[in-house]
């Protein structure tokens, strides 16, 4: 009896996990606290018989407003509060570093 509670447990805890997806912020600063993100799926075309790539446009709901444009996040499924916002991200992959002007060597030209 006890191996059929844990199994039914095991399923229960497996059906609420959330699926990490990675998508890559296109805007951010436009919305309070929201970023709109870019998602690679795809898609089967039956007469081709063929799955294609296409992206989806999502919004996520950004907390502290510190994503920027270009950062890679991992996304979940937050629930629906609304219908807009479904995903939240818990952790940010690999953030934009964009070197600034003081940072960057200029080497002289050489006059030819």
């Amino acid at each position: 009896m006890s191996i059929q509670r844990a199994v039914k447990s095991a399923t229960k805890v497996a059906a609420h996990a959330s699926r990490q997806i990675n998508a890559v912020v296109v805007s951010s600063g436009l919305m309070e606290k929201t970023v709109k993100v870019r998602i690679g799926t795809q898609v089967w075309n039956q007469h081709l018989q063929k799955k294609f790539n296409a992206t989806t446009h999502l919004l996520v709901h950004d907390p502290n407003s510190s994503l920027k444009t270009g950062d890679v996040i991992s996304i979940s499924r937050a629930g629906e509060l609304r219908k807009q916002f479904i995903m939240s991200y818990p952790l940010s992959l690999h953030p934009l570093a964009l070197p600034s002007r003081s940072d960057l060597q200029f080497q002289p030209r050489k006059n030819e």
